[in-house]
């Protein structure tokens, strides 16, 4: 029969501290590639941060690169019942002024 023993018993050794100092030795080698896994994940996240506002800044540009962003006509009236006017992408560029001497009259050519 078998009896029941201990490691370590009787003979002085603290085995539970060189099991937990050999266990800590090995673990050493995988704390390492999980911190620098975690570095590598937050360097990653950082550069699609990075790509995405540059696409965004990207799509900005392209935007301002066709000349009708920045050959917009406009008009405008000091009285829009008196007088209105619209300008295409071929209006000359200028300011010009209209002056309105004397307003219509209905009329009526009688048969």
């Amino acid at each position: 029969m078998m009896g029941i023993s201990s490691a370590g018993v009787g003979s002085g050794l603290d085995v539970e501290s060189i099991v937990t100092s050999l266990m800590n030795v090995e673990k050493r080698p995988l704390t390492l590639v999980s911190k620098q896994k975690t570095a590598y994940q937050s360097k990653l996240s950082a550069y699609g941060t990075m790509n995405s506002a540059l696409s965004t800044f990207k799509t900005a540009v392209s935007a301002l690169s066709t000349s009708t962003k920045f050959n917009a006509q406009s008009v405008t009236s000091s009285d829009t019942t008196v007088f209105t006017a619209t300008a295409n992408g071929s209006a000359s560029l200028g300011d010009y002024a209209v002056t309105v001497n004397q307003l219509a009259k209905a009329h009526k050519i009688a048969m």
